[in-house]
């Protein structure tokens, strides 16, 4: 299925899906590839650290977006005719 044949929230979970893809992927490979830092008793992966915060977007930013616009009654999401999305 392309993307034009998507309603709107439908896209906004694929953009969420791909994105929390991408951040596990390049939190788990980046830190099987790295060594952890060891810092008084710690172990710390930049790696992981770094994926914390692109995290936030879904966390924050994408997932309210999302909930606001199913909240909407939107012509172009509505698959059943009825308007109730």
């Amino acid at each position: 299925m392309s993307l034009h044949d998507l309603t709107v929230t439908k896209s906004l979970t694929a953009a969420y899906f791909s994105y929390y893809l991408a951040v596990h992927l390049f939190t788990t490979v980046g830190s099987a590839l790295t060594e952890p830092i060891v810092t008084g008793g710690l172990t710390l992966s930049p790696f992981k650290i770094l994926g914390r915060f692109l995290n936030l977007p879904l966390t924050y930013g994408l997932v309210t977006y999302h909930n606001v616009v199913r909240s909407m009654c939107l012509r172009e999401d509505d698959t059943t005719g009825t308007g109730l999305g």
